[in-house]
């Protein structure tokens, strides 16, 4: 099985993922978000402030999803990092934490 580590930075580092970064990433820019949030509550009619609200809300909320996920193989990266001794090997106490799946 792979490192989890390398495997991530495999990842991280091809062109297929940087591209798909780029283009989600201009997908949700603020500039498309905010124009979504006008349209959006463009068409809802004037007075029902709660569903302009709420269709904010989901929208930033969505935004929020998507950058978070294409921050988690980096995200992954550091976390898992951060449980490796200096010698790249796992401490005996993360080795078991990691078999009873904590």
């Amino acid at each position: 099985m792979a490192d989890p580590i390398d495997a991530l930075k495999s990842l991280v580092n091809s062109e297929g993922w940087q591209e798909f970064c780029r283009y989600s990433k201009s997908q949700w820019s603020d500039e498309f978000v905010l124009s979504r949030i006008e349209n959006a509550v463009n068409g809802i009619p004037a007075g029902d402030e709660l569903s302009q609200t709420e269709t904010t809300r989901n929208l930033l909320a969505s935004r929020n999803a998507i950058m978070r996920l294409l921050a988690w193989p980096e995200d992954e990266i550091r976390r898992l990092s951060a449980n490796q001794t200096p010698s790249g090997h796992l401490s005996p106490v993360d080795r078991f934490k990691r078999a009873v799946g904590r």
